[in-house]
């Protein structure tokens, strides 16, 4: 708990906070918490520790774990992603059309 020493050594930080921070890092959530720990900063620390953050690492049931999909869901997903793309081509090319019709208009309108 590099930042959270740092942070206590320096003052930012309360007795209370790190006891918390150190009640909620086990073996079982320490990954969790190196990964959270390193994405904070001297500021951060020193904020009102995060319960929601030391709840999670608490249960790490809690934490989001990827899943295989089945082959269905699979077929679901692919299929969703194609449309998805096939949408954003097609407003690229809605774009480009206005585009080209905005800078008619444009050139008609100083014509006249």
């Amino acid at each position: 708990m590099p930042v959270v020493e740092a942070a206590w050594m320096a003052g930012d930080i309360g007795e209370a906070h790190v006891a918390l921070l150190s009640d909620a890092r086990t073996p079982a959530t320490a990954a969790c918490f190196e990964r959270d720990e390193a994405t904070h900063n001297s500021k951060s620390a020193s904020a009102q520790p995060n319960r929601q953050s030391c709840s999670s690492w608490r249960n790490p049931t809690s934490v989001a774990r990827p899943r295989r999909l089945g082959e269905d869901e699979a077929r679901l997903y692919k299929e969703w992603i194609a449309n998805d793309r096939r949408l954003r081509s097609l407003v690229t090319k809605m774009r480009h059309v206005a585009t080209q019709a905005t800078d008619l208009i444009l050139e008609d309108a100083a014509a006249s």
